[in-house]
């Protein structure tokens, strides 16, 4: 091509953009790129906020106790009648002799004076001065107890202790990367350099990555001694159980499929037990419990008026901005979760305890950069994101979700 000049004859002395060389013009590009998505890691931030614990195993457990039972159920299709003495109920073990429970849709009290497995032989009618009658008993009536009553010269009842359960999970190595040509890191370019997008961009989508996990995950030991479940594997590979799978395993009935049209008193009732069983050691939390929304689950709430929530300023303890409403038995701080959408997951609602969540990782293997992991003869640049970690979660009976949860219906 000539690089001579070009005479260009034309009518008017001044020429307009669309005359020339549009090599000459200046590209009016602004100097940043503005990114789309909004922080997408509440879990995370709550359970590395409340507890952060560092482990030397792939697999970690946590000890959970509870109190013991009060209540278990008349186990009779025909029920029973006014003198029946030998009873069966659904937890024969809960009781002791001597122990006295009431029948609460009766009001009968009975006096249980031995156990056989889940039968008790009891004393009817023992709330009146002439033992021996009392109240015919239906299928799954709730019998609660109300103590025991020695009698003189008892010995010392029987003990009845809990055993401690152990919840199990595992660590899970997550890794992204960021790479680019060392002539594409030296070039100058509008924005930030190419490297600082990708850093801050594999950032953002590690922690996405982690927060789905927390929530969505599974516990898996594929290691290939035990557990080969990928075949192609030679050594080991782990992932870590969320929040849903501790739901599901060890409190199913904490999943409320609310069928799209719910109300306020159904949820009241869904979510009381939570706040009944409260933890003395929930330290900060008093009657207060977490959701974290899916957009058409969050409009739920708006959808019922405002009169029972209130607008929150951001909480500085999380980084979240809150949105706080009062149920009958204490508040529900709403979160409007940004990584529950979708087909399926839009509507859906986790409610929380804080205090009974941690973030767990391996020694020395928390969320960590390293740098330069490319080949010594490529001329590109190559840096690791990784980390090994893990939910920890405590208490899961005191954890709920809520799907199928929408508005305007």
């Amino acid at each position: 091509m000539s690089t001579n000049p070009t005479v260009i004859s034309r009518a008017v002395s001044v020429a307009g953009p669309g005359q020339g060389n549009v090599d000459r013009f200046i590209e009016e590009i602004e100097n940043k790129i503005w990114q789309y998505g909004p922080n997408l890691n509440p879990l995370i931030r709550i359970a590395n906020k409340v507890k952060k614990r560092s482990v030397r195993q792939m697999s970690f457990k946590v000890l959970n106790d509870k109190r013991l039972p009060r209540f278990t159920r008349i186990n009779n299709g025909g029920g029973y009648n006014t003198s029946a003495t030998s009873i069966v109920v659904d937890n024969g073990n809960y009781a002791r002799p001597q122990d006295i429970w009431e029948n609460t849709a009766t009001r009968e009290h009975i006096l249980v004076t031995g156990i056989s497995s889940n039968t008790w032989t009891v004393v009817r009618g023992y709330d009146t001065g002439a033992a021996g009658t009392g109240v015919a008993m239906t299928d799954n009536d709730e019998l609660m107890f109300v103590g025991n009553s020695l009698s003189e010269r008892s010995t010392a009842p029987v003990s009845i202790q809990t055993d401690p359960g152990t919840v199990t999970n595992y660590l899970q190595f997550m890794s992204r990367t960021i790479g680019l040509s060392e002539i594409r890191d030296a070039i100058a370019e509008y924005g930030p350099k190419e490297k600082e997008r990708q850093s801050k961009n594999t950032m953002f989508e590690f922690k996405v990555d982690a927060e789905l996990a927390f929530k969505f995950g599974k516990p898996i030991a594929d290691v290939e001694a035990s557990s080969p479940l990928d075949s192609a594997i030679s050594d080991g590979r782990w992932a870590t159980g969320g929040l849903r799978y501790w739901i599901d395993s060890y409190a199913a009935t904490n999943a409320l499929n609310a069928n799209i049209a719910i109300s306020q008193n159904t949820l009241w009732e869904f979510v009381a037990p939570s706040f009944e069983d409260m933890p003395e050691d929930a330290t900060g939390q008093g009657m207060e419990l977490m959701a974290l929304c899916g957009r058409k689950a969050f409009n739920v709430f708006h959808n019922w008026g405002m009169a029972p929530i209130q607008t929150s300023p951001s909480i500085k303890e999380f980084g979240l901005q809150l949105t706080t409403y009062m149920t009958p038995q204490g508040k529900l701080n709403l979160v409007q979760d940004y990584t529950l959408k979708g087909d399926q997951y839009a509507d859906w609602m986790f409610i929380v305890n804080p205090s009974d969540l941690e973030y767990v990782y391996l020694e020395g293997k928390d969320m960590k950069l390293k740098t330069n992991i490319q080949a010594n003869d490529a001329h590109e640049v190559k840096d690791e994101l990784y980390g090994i970690i893990g939910l920890g979660i405590k208490r899961p009976e005191l954890h709920r979700y809520v799907y199928n949860m929408q508005a305007g219906v």
